[in-house]
């Protein structure tokens, strides 16, 4: 099922484009949202990855999820990110980057600033989750058994 939505639906938010050192502004609560639903090691592809976001660029996202994350979980992910950062928002999983797409597992950067050889990072947040080889330095699944959405009150 395809979901269409217009592009740069939430321009009328900001007036700011979607560059990737403001979209690191939002790295905690966006990494907070993606572990509430399961996932982990946030990425980020396309136009904000390139830093050649324009006027009607959303903010791609790929994602690691564990086996059986369906469509309704991807989606509330989504709604969840787009309602805490002012652009529309993308998300692919990196298991459905395989194949034809397999060029975003390799122009994807980290939600985290890259750290500088020799430093350390201050906070937890910056890091990323450890995960065991999938196999051509790609990630494997997470250790987690399923993904369960955030309850409500």
């Amino acid at each position: 099922m395809t979901r269409h939505r217009p592009v740069g639906r939430k321009s009328h938010l900001t007036s700011t484009l979607p560059t990737l050192d403001e979209l690191r502004t939002h790295r905690q609560a966006i990494n907070e949202i993606a572990t509430s639903f399961g996932a982990s090691n946030v990425r980020v592809f396309g136009s904000v990855a390139r830093e050649d976001a324009g006027d009607q660029s959303d903010v791609d996202l790929l994602i690691d999820v564990p086996a059986g994350t369906g469509l309704v979980t991807l989606e509330r992910l989504t709604e969840a990110i787009e309602h805490t950062i002012p652009w529309s928002v993308d998300v692919m999983t990196s298991g459905a980057a395989r194949g034809r797409m397999a060029h975003v597992l390799d122009e994807a950067v980290p939600l985290r600033p890259t750290i500088a050889s020799g430093s350390a990072t201050s906070s937890p947040q910056a890091m990323t989750p450890s995960w065991s080889s999938g196999g051509a330095g790609r990630p494997s699944t997470p250790t987690r058994s399923r993904c369960e959405p955030p309850r409500t009150s």
